[in-house]
């Protein structure tokens, strides 16, 4: 089994100058494992994809083909911040995830298992219940743009146990990209690093 590896573009920007009634094609190579799906599009507001696929060919090139060819591809997720509250009892995680197709499902893992969180709350919903309830956990995914979804996972009452690997998973039709974050106690070291 080969270890998961983010996927990113190798190919640049590619301008061609080609004849009415010609053939032309454009390529793009990406790097990653899983391998990720490519969808092409053509012009800058097109949300159709016109096709799926490392290379593009475009046969008996007609005027209305000129113009810009752009492509969307894979998933990212990051984790950007996190925030202790005032209490210094809860910790919020903030994993950004951009997924520029389709919806996408995004899953926190705890040292490497599901977590159970009792409520997910989706603010693009309109669903601004910011209630605690039995679970100590909570997920709220915001939707920011088209594009951005900053998903939140709160630890209420955080213990010792609650250190480790968090993991932020996102997954759409076109593949599953993660993000983890070592969450750990500062140590004497981390103290000193400061002054």
């Amino acid at each position: 089994m080969f270890p998961t590896v983010e996927p990113r573009f190798m190919s640049t920007n590619q301008t061609k100058i080609i004849d009415r009634g010609s053939e032309t094609t454009f390529q793009c190579k990406v790097l990653g494992n899983p391998t990720s799906i490519i969808c092409w599009y053509h012009g800058k507001e097109q949300e159709t994809p016109i096709h799926e696929g490392a290379n593009l060919t475009i046969k008996n090139v007609q005027d209305w083909e000129e113009g810009e060819y752009r492509l969307k591809g894979p998933l990212k997720a990051r984790f950007i911040e996190y925030i202790l509250s005032e209490n210094e009892k809860d910790i919020t995680l903030i994993c950004e995830v951009q997924s520029r197709v389709l919806s996408v499902n995004i899953q926190w893992l705890h040292n490497g298992r599901r977590m159970d969180v009792a409520e997910r709350i989706r603010t693009s919903e309109g669903d601004g219940n910011n209630n605690k309830n039995k679970n100590r956990f909570q997920v709220k995914d915001d939707k920011l743009g088209k594009h951005l979804v900053p998903s939140k996972m709160t630890i209420f009452d955080f213990v010792e146990q609650d250190l480790g690997l968090w993991n932020c998973s996102a997954r759409n039709d076109y593949g599953t990209v993660w993000e983890q974050k070592d969450v750990r106690l500062l140590g004497i070291f981390d103290k000193i690093g400061k002054f």
